[in-house]
């Protein structure tokens, strides 16, 4: 698998549970890719989706909520951001 897949996919699930505070997780896809809500925490269960279909229309929509993100944030930035 391309590295930038690997790093697509991390992006994604992190941005998914940015903030999530409570105990850690991981979830293995169905070719074996693996994400950890936590580096530094054993996780405490691990949820496998062998099926590639299974998260395909959730992360395209992520991804798209994402570069909507990032777009306002070009524009914003663009019009010379945040002023006090």
């Amino acid at each position: 698998m391309s590295e930038s897949i690997q790093s697509r996919r991390s992006t994604i699930f992190s941005a998914l549970f940015c903030g999530y505070e409570g105990p850690a997780f991981a979830i293995r896809l169905w070719d074996g890719w693996r994400w950890s809500s936590s580096n530094s925490e054993k996780p405490v269960c691990t949820m496998v989706v062998s099926d590639s279909n299974a998260f395909s229309a959730e992360l395209t929509l992520v991804q798209a909520e994402l570069n909507e993100r990032l777009t306002l944030v070009q524009l914003y930035n663009s019009l010379g951001g945040w002023q006090p």
